[in-house]
């Protein structure tokens, strides 16, 4: 199939753009097929750079299989993504600056980052054995292009952190923290047994320090995270259908973790988390942070060791 789309003739364009729908939905059936279909040859006729630039993208070997293993890819910059506050020029610049950074330090595992819940890079038990593990993968599709996941024993995600990453501005952009759906299995005893697993640290700052120390083993100097009104649901295309999904106050996670609000749909984070001083502490809590930090410590060594069997 011919991957060219603004120099053809009418009916040449109009016929890819029919061919790349089908390739991007290719489980979507009846109505839903029929709007979905339309609605993309629409971007396709409208916005051709756009989808010539993702196309030219996926050229690349390494990331040839994604165009088949990943298809929504071509459409990520044709509906909001990231952050409500991006034209689809800086999507797909970003989009496109995200798979450099993938290429440069992932060449040989992208295909196995981008499959089902990707590559695993650490693994832990609670005090009951159960396991857990921190993968890196695909992320959610409209608000990053890669994800740090937190996931049980039964393979069910309880937290997710997806992010986009700008090798122009060495910059992290974090697009959405998801904690675990209403039908995780024994989602709430869970959760109580992983805080204690983890000294007392909340699960959702696990995965605020898990993309910290992500950022450093990368030397990545900025860290942005979307503003609650940032949400890509936030847009008017969501209104009456996912707007309100985002029941989670970002806003108050960042500002807890030294965040400041730089514009109205942004965060700027730091790289490095601040840390109690252990000797200021009472007894119990001294003994408490102490664990906590050592086990971070540990998760962070266990981090930059997987990272580098995938380089």
């Amino acid at each position: 199939m011919s991957t060219t789309l603004p120099s053809q003739d009418n009916y040449s364009r109009l016929q890819q753009a029919i061919n790349l729908a089908n390739l991007v939905y290719p489980h979507t059936v009846g109505i839903q097929k029929i709007r979905k279909n339309a609605r993309f040859v629409f971007w396709c006729l409208t916005s051709p750079q756009t989808v010539q630039t993702m196309l030219d993208l996926l050229t690349t070997p390494q990331l040839a299989p994604l165009k088949t293993q990943l298809p929504c890819l071509i459409e990520k910059p044709l509906k909001p993504y990231g952050n409500l506050g991006w034209s689809q020029a800086r999507r797909t610049q970003l989009i496109v600056e995200h798979f450099t950074f993938m290429l440069k330090h992932f060449p040989y595992h992208i295909d196995a980052i981008y499959q089902n819940r990707g590559i695993v890079l650490y693994q832990f038990q609670d005090k009951d054995k159960k396991s857990y593990s921190i993968n890196l993968n695909s992320g959610e599709r409209r608000e990053g292009s890669l994800g740090l996941q937190l996931i049980d024993e039964y393979g069910q995600r309880l937290y997710s952190i997806s992010f986009t990453i700008s090798t122009a501005e060495n910059t992290l952009y974090i697009g959405s923290l998801q904690g675990p759906a209403e039908n995780i299995y024994n989602r709430n005893e869970t959760i109580k047994s992983l805080t204690k697993a983890l000294h007392g640290l909340r699960t959702k700052a696990l995965m605020v320090e898990v993309i910290m120390m992500f950022a450093q083993l990368f030397e990545i100097e900025n860290i942005c995270a979307i503003s609650k009104q940032g949400h890509i649901y936030q847009a008017l295309r969501y209104i009456g259908s996912k707007r309100n999904a985002v029941s989670f106050d970002y806003d108050e996670l960042w500002v807890e973790y030294h965040g400041k609000r730089i514009d109205k749909y942004t965060y700027q984070l730091p790289t490095q988390p601040e840390r109690k001083d252990v000797d200021q502490l009472n007894r119990t809590k001294r003994k408490l942070y102490t664990k906590r930090y050592q086990w971070l410590d540990e998760c962070k060594t266990a981090l930059e060791s997987s990272i580098m069997l995938y380089k």
